[in-house]
């Protein structure tokens, strides 16, 4: 059995899921896996083709993207949303790429940036092949938005949309919705989802019929690369960015800190709260801000390679997340792989993946004030933070681990394979 597995970007949480669903697979499974990438750098990336992989081809997805975002300019509402609101009117023709054509089954990750358009869906959809969609956050499902942020329209129709500029009741939030259901309602797409809590929100849309099944598969990681590291090593870590070697360090990651979604004005508040005294902290993710926060620091921007994403966690004694709206984020899977507890709001997939009082503890979404006091109720217990630690790494390996995931999505192909003959 074949598989192709399409992204838009080599970067992103979408993308790196995908690369390791696609190296597990053909490690662990006798699926023939391959990923096709819209545009990136990555020369390291095992069974991996980019669709942009000459000059001109390099060109046109550079101007793809652009007229992505130049073509929303005039239905969005402020320039902070322009990342969290997708049209998908400008896309490339990938129907009869030779990954395409070899394919049995075509797996979807996150295809948006001009990579495929809803003209381009179409062309596969009507190729006949059986298509996985694994959704990593609610665009297929909505009038365009990545995330809700309380709005509930998806249920009986879109319209009068927060992120646009015209607020209508027939606006483009409202057509794109109709084009998806006349789309997606019949396509006979499998749909999978790393988060239950997706999987019923997306329920809940026009866009799927009433009977529709989603497979809930967890996103993988390969646990035994990551190391739990204990109290010497990471003193050596904090020692290596410049921190207290015996101070209590959190961590916090995203891969844009300018995005609202992800929290970092609450992660800010609880180390204002807890002072320098207390804590350090380590930040990754981009921001075109200068950072500055009231307790020492080491901002590390955005971290590409494996190895350096390692020694980061390595350093922290505390993950925290503080995302506002989120699916299952691979962040905090790896920080339960590095047996790093974690803190987070009790918002989108982020209960799956935080055991509330075994893997770390869970919050009422926006209560950044009781968060910041778990922070300190685990820094002066750290036999607790020791048996939550304990409980972390645990779950990954039981959960999370990429043999595990691998064979389940071997057996949803398996199904879809048998279902369409």
């Amino acid at each position: 059995m074949k598989v192709v597995h399409l992204n838009a970007s080599d970067k992103g949480g979408a993308s790196i899921v995908a690369q390791r669903l696609n190296s597990a697979l053909n490690e662990y499974t006798e699926v023939i896996s391959q990923h096709l990438i819209f545009e990136g750098e990555s020369n390291n990336l095992e069974a991996t083709e980019f669709w942009a992989n000459n000059f001109p081809r390099k060109i046109r997805a550079k101007l793809n993207h652009v007229l992505d975002k130049f073509d929303f300019l005039q239905h969005e509402r402020e320039a902070k949303i322009r990342f969290q609101f997708n049209h998908a009117r400008i896309g490339v023709d990938i129907s009869t790429h030779p990954l395409i054509i070899d394919a049995d089954i075509i797996h979807i990750h996150w295809i948006l940036k001009g990579f495929l358009s809803f003209d381009s869906l179409k062309k596969l959809i009507d190729l006949g092949k059986p298509i996985v969609w694994t959704c990593h956050d609610l665009w297929p499902f909505t009038g365009g938005c990545f995330y809700l942020w309380g709005c509930e329209r998806l249920v009986s129709g879109c319209g009068e949309c927060p992120y646009l500029y015209n607020q209508e009741s027939n606006d483009l939030s409202s057509n794109l919705l109709s084009t998806k259901i006349k789309l997606f309602k019949e396509s006979g797409i499998n749909w999978a989802a790393p988060s239950k809590w997706l999987s019923e929100v997306a329920k809940t849309s026009m866009v799927l019929n009433s009977d529709v099944k989603f497979a809930v598969i967890p996103n993988p990681i390969k646990v035994s690369s990551f190391e739990v590291c204990y109290e010497s090593q990471k003193r050596e870590n904090k020692i290596r960015f410049n921190l207290n070697p015996t101070k209590f360090t959190v961590l916090f990651s995203a891969a844009n800190l300018e995005n609202p979604a992800k929290g970092f004005a609450d992660f800010r508040k609880i180390l204002d709260r807890l002072g320098p005294n207390q804590i350090q902290a380590i930040v990754l993710g981009q921001s075109k801000e200068i950072i500055d926060l009231p307790v020492s620091f080491h901002y590390a921007g955005y971290v590409g390679k494996p190895e350096q994403v390692k020694s980061l966690f390595g350093a922290a004694d505390l993950y925290i997340t503080t995302s506002l709206e989120d699916n299952l984020p691979t962040t905090v899977m790896e920080s339960l792989a590095c047996g790093i507890p974690a803190l987070g709001y009790n918002i989108g997939g982020i209960p799956e993946l935080i055991s509330d009082d075994s893997t770390g503890f869970v919050y009422s979404k926006g209560d950044w004030q009781a968060m910041s006091d778990g922070v300190l109720h685990l820094l002066k217990n750290p036999n607790l933070l020791a048996e939550f630690s304990v409980n972390a790494r645990r779950k990954a390996e039981l959960e999370y681990e990429e043999s595990i995931v691998a064979n389940r999505y071997a057996e949803l192909y398996d199904e879809v394979i048998h279902k369409g003959s």
